[in-house]
């Protein structure tokens, strides 16, 4: 064979081993684990929490039985929930403060008996009929719920700010945390104004620990330490490494929501929260995979 035969050959052999070469650096890119050096209260690991299940970002509509299941389905530690209770002491898994807002009935839950709001469909997605639960549904109907972590975001509508309600709360808690063996796996969450559900809960179970809810740092570090609680919930939008630091140097663990981008994932990451409550579930456990 002449030099003039080998020429286009050689070629042929090159650009090929360029092409397989390209093709395992793509996929060795594709497969890179993403390393993380988190330095945190939670083991040095950061645990996704799926916020209201898939998140807000999910085709689901958050806080549904779908979402939720899909959430823990996939692989998420646990789901954040919010939580209110009826006039006749139901716990609502639901976080408008009228049903108007996103189903196809109207009113505002603690002025209304479960009757009232049972078969209660979200609006959205179109031609669905994914439906508002409680959270006795979704326990009596999810084994997936075994071993997973539930951030119960009470949200107290009601102006009602008597002993009376709060003790009526509580004990709506309780009935379902005891008869479903779920107390090890709960995180209860508490704006840090709903010091007198904070204050009741802390001396009759002991045993359920507590998140402050806060955009204030110095407040959720004040009202923690006070009340013996565990960790605070914060709005990503307002965290920054030195507050999680600050934070961790109370004893304080930190978990954060309102994260709708891959980038916002990555960066309460490299901060060290202990949970995120994701809107993009699927981008955060894959990189923390």
């Amino acid at each position: 064979m002449n030099i003039g035969e080998q020429l286009p050959l050689a070629m042929a052999f090159n650009k090929k081993h360029i092409l397989l070469s390209f093709i395992v650096i793509l996929t060795m890119n594709s497969c890179k684990k993403n390393d993380f050096d988190v330095v945190n209260l939670n083991g040095n690991r950061v645990s996704p929490i799926g916020h209201g299940g898939m998140g807000a970002d999910n085709i689901y509509p958050k806080n549904c039985f779908e979402s939720i299941i899909n959430s823990f389905t996939i692989g998420a530690e646990g789901v954040e929930l919010d939580i209110q209770m009826t006039k006749d002491n139901v716990l609502v898994i639901f976080h408008d403060k009228d049903l108007s807002h996103s189903t196809n009935i109207s009113g505002e839950i603690w002025k209304m008996n479960w009757a009232e709001i049972d078969g209660a469909r979200y609006k959205f997605p179109l031609l669905t009929n994914y439906k508002v639960i409680t959270l006795e549904m979704l326990l009596e109907n999810s084994p997936e719920f075994r071993g997973k972590l539930f951030f119960m975001d009470y949200k107290k509508n009601n102006p009602n700010l008597s002993a009376a309600l709060d003790s009526r709360i509580l004990q709506a808690f309780i009935r379902l945390v005891d008869k479903y063996g779920i107390a090890a796996n709960t995180r209860m969450e508490f704006g840090a104004s709903q010091l007198g559900l904070i204050e009741l809960f802390r001396e009759n179970r002991a045993d359920l620990p507590i998140f402050i809810y806060t955009k204030d740092l110095d407040e959720g570090i004040k009202v923690g330490l006070q009340y013996s609680a565990i960790g605070i919930v914060m709005p990503s939008s307002v965290v920054s490494g030195a507050s999680i630091n600050k934070a961790h140097q109370n004893q304080l663990m930190v978990a954060v929501y309102g994260i709708h981008t891959k980038a916002g994932n990555i960066d309460m990451i490299e901060n060290n929260v202990d949970f995120i409550q994701s809107d993009k579930l699927k981008h955060l456990l894959k990189v923390l995979k």
